[in-house]
């Protein structure tokens, strides 16, 4: 079912401007979280209470193309950009009487001008029972993952056996090459975590079966592809690089909420500190593959940098900034730094 919503906002509009903060140029975007590039970086769409945001590169200034109510629960591991100024986001709801649990699975596509589509939507069976709501196959569990070529596709659960995955945008030019990264095949397959004891990491390909395993016995966490498809960035005790074989390149302790800069060969990170459990501190860095040539952008010992997020023409670095003057979400210019 294909149902089109015609929708136009630009509700709340704000300005920001450049200031300078140390050694770089900041912009204080406003309040927000779940940040992310479009692929041309002309755009850094994030969340807020207000709904779906971007700031405008250009001019600029921050608007909303959606609102709260048709974006709930997104967030960053369940929305991305599928185009320059397109997104898609996979959004699940559950609901309960009392009789039951059911869920809805919506895919919406929405654009910087404020178009919201929906390209499919579907309800589950109602489960009435503890063992129904553990079995295999009865949650409309869908994902968006980042292919190694680059798009995005759509995995669903219930389709596993036909090894069939849905690029949304592109449905007759399927890359049979693309695959994308997890850890822990059988649950992330099954969604029974708690059951499953295989904690490796694997490649799966674009229909959705097992490509490649990369690990033996060892357990790591959230796995992040490189840009290129080359590398893997994942978690443990650290910031543990792999290549596709399994090969560790380099391991770097003390390394938080890191992400991929767009040239496969460094990376940007928090280096956290910690009182009683909590983080009291944060700066950013930046450093290769290999270990090497770690930089520090940020000294700020009042707040904390985290889900620090890099430009396509890596000038400028997102994140969102936590402390007890600050909170929300920041540019800072590293053009100088990153060339």
């Amino acid at each position: 079912m294909r149902v089109v919503l015609a929708v136009f906002m630009v509700l709340l509009t704000a300005t920001c401007g450049w200031s300078e903060s140390g050694d770089y140029r900041t912009i204080e975007v406003g309040p927000g979280r779940n940040i992310k590039w479009s692929p041309d970086g002309k755009y850094l769409s994030f969340t807020n209470r207000d709904g779906l945001m971007v700031y405008v590169v250009d001019s600029g200034t921050v608007r909303q193309i959606c609102a709260a109510e048709d974006v709930l629960n997104m967030n960053k591991y369940n929305y991305d950009w599928a185009g320059p100024d397109t997104i898609l986001f996979a959004q699940k709801e559950v609901h309960r009487d009392g009789t039951g649990v059911w869920r809805t699975m919506s895919i919406k596509r929405i654009s910087v001008d404020g178009g919201l589509e929906e390209l499919h939507s579907e309800v589950s069976a109602k489960q009435t029972s503890r063992a129904d709501m553990g079995a295999k196959g009865t949650s409309l569990a869908t994902k968006l993952v980042r292919l190694s070529n680059g798009k995005v596709g759509l995995f669903r659960e219930q389709i596993v056996e036909t090894g069939q995955l849905r690029q949304l945008l592109d449905r007759d030019d399927i890359d049979t090459t693309a695959f994308f990264v997890v850890s822990n095949y059988n649950g992330w397959q099954t969604h029974h975590w708690g059951m499953e004891k295989d904690r490796d990491i694997w490649l799966v390909r674009f229909d959705g079966r097992p490509y490649k395993r990369v690990t033996n016995n060892k357990t790591y966490r959230m796995p992040l592809l490189s840009p290129d498809g080359k590398y893997i960035l994942c978690q443990v005790g650290g910031m543990t690089i792999l290549d596709l074989d399994g090969e560790v390149i380099s391991h770097v302790d003390n390394a938080d909420a890191e992400s991929w800069l767009p040239d496969s060969r460094r990376l940007v990170f928090t280096r956290t500190v910690y009182a009683h459990d909590d983080i009291v501190a944060g700066d950013l860095y930046v450093i290769d593959i290999t270990g090497e040539n770690e930089v520090q952008i940020t000294d700020t010992p009042d707040k904390t940098e985290l889900d620090p997020v890099v430009s396509p023409d890596m000038t400028k670095i997102a994140y969102f900034v936590y402390g007890a003057d600050a909170k929300g979400i920041e540019i800072i210019d590293v053009k100088e730094v990153l060339e």
